[in-house]
């Protein structure tokens, strides 16, 4: 009886440290103007402080395509680059500088994994189809979101003040550095609107 009066009280403790952790946080959302969706591909926070955890992604080769074709990440995650075709494909990475960061060749159903630790975008290419092309956008903070199909997108993260920036392959570098401030409450829903091009 006393186990269970223990382990009751400390899932309560749990429960409620949860709900106060749910409860500073705030969040942050918009709706893409229509000229924008589809241009605007990631919605992200530019810096945020804390400590952050990176977990493992996933970029696939199919249908001699990158699935996604945008992939946000958390500086320090590892990408599981898989291939599902049957067609041998390689995995040419040029980093935010320019430079090569590797160069994989691909098997049909081989698994490889590289960890991505420079801040930016990292343009990945297959030597051996042209046309496959997508990105990796390594980013400071796991608060970011990909709009849907209908413009929307929505953050949840910790009560304060931010900048909300963007990226997409079409965006021009106006629209790259255009920051948005935005102070988010702690339970409380903030808005930014991209405005028109």
């Amino acid at each position: 009886m006393r186990t269970l009066l223990v382990t009751t009280i400390l899932l309560s403790g749990l429960l409620l440290g949860s709900a106060r952790a749910l409860a500073a946080d705030g969040v942050v959302e918009g709706l893409l103007p229509p000229e924008q969706r589809g241009q605007i591909e990631v919605v992200y926070v530019e810096h945020a402080g804390g400590d952050f955890k990176p977990a493992t992604a996933v970029m696939d080769q199919r249908n001699l395509a990158y699935v996604p074709h945008v992939l946000p990440v958390l500086s320090g995650t590892t990408v599981r680059f898989q291939s599902h075709d049957r067609e041998l494909h390689n995995v040419f990475a040029r980093g935010p500088d320019h430079r090569v960061l590797f160069n994989l060749a691909v098997l049909p159903h081989m698994q490889m994994e590289e960890t991505f630790k420079t801040l930016g975008v990292t343009t990945l290419t297959c030597n051996v189809h042209k046309t496959m092309l997508a990105y990796v956008l390594v980013l400071q903070n796991p608060y970011f979101a990909v709009p849907d199909a209908g413009g929307r997108w929505r953050i949840r993260l910790p009560a304060g003040r931010y900048v909300i920036r963007s990226w997409g392959e079409q965006l021009d570098d106006g629209a790259l550095a255009r920051g948005f401030p935005v102070e988010v409450a702690a339970g409380g829903d903030s808005r930014v609107t991209f405005p028109s091009p």
